[in-house]
């Protein structure tokens, strides 16, 4: 508790009110073993009112949180279900070719690579990376796009160039992934950060804090 000095003011209703919340907010903190932040007691400056309103932001309780993250992967999940509608139409084709018409595989072999590298890019923005994590994920979100334009040409003189492209991409992000960099990307699955998200889990730094 902080000492009055000559600065002291009378605390206003509000100042009281969110004083009271916020002894309120670190106490189940307390309780649960965080120390995420520390109790904000502004009774005697009006001037901190704005502290105790972030300490009020950071409790947001876990069904909006959740709530607001399933809205913000509402995209990257909707173009993920229509690429796997576009695989299971690319099935097809193999199975019956004659249905469709000339170059039809080109496009229905590019469209899928094309929607998951958007739908991933996406995805990573809504888990706001660090600068080592998001550069990882353009190597990844490039070589999809290599190997769909590799699908969408391939009877272009670059066609072979955009699959090198591609395979160089793709063996040097799992090389990433076996050396273990960057040290702050776990080696976790596109489920498992979902799950993340879905549970809230974003902390200060912008990366995911899983709430399991």
């Amino acid at each position: 508790m902080p000492q009055a000095t000559s600065l002291f003011q009378p605390p206003t209703e509000a100042t009281k009110t969110l004083n009271s919340e916020c002894e309120i907010c670190y106490s189940q903190n307390a309780r649960r073993g965080s120390s995420e932040f520390s109790p904000v007691f502004i009774f005697n400056l009006n001037e901190r009112l704005p502290a105790a309103e972030s300490c009020l932001e950071l409790e947001r309780p876990n069904s909006m949180k959740g709530h607001l993250n399933r809205a913000r992967l509402a995209t990257p999940v909707f173009l993920g279900a229509i690429t796997l509608a576009a695989i299971v139409v690319l099935f097809v084709w193999d199975a019956l070719p004659g249905l469709f018409p000339t170059r039809a595989h080109d496009y229905l072999g590019a469209l899928p690579l094309a929607l998951i590298a958007i739908a991933y890019l996406i995805y990573e923005a809504i888990r706001r990376p660090g600068p080592a994590e998001l550069f990882k994920a353009i190597l990844l979100v490039l070589a999809f796009l290599f190997w769909a334009a590799n699908q969408f040409w391939p009877d272009s003189a670059r066609a072979t160039l955009f699959n090198d492209l591609a395979i160089a991409l793709f063996v040097f992000d799992v090389f990433l992934v076996i050396v273990g960099w960057p040290v702050s990307s776990p080696d976790e699955s596109f489920a498992d950060s979902y799950k993340e998200l879905k549970t809230g889990g974003f902390n200060n730094e912008g990366g995911s804090q899983g709430e399991l």
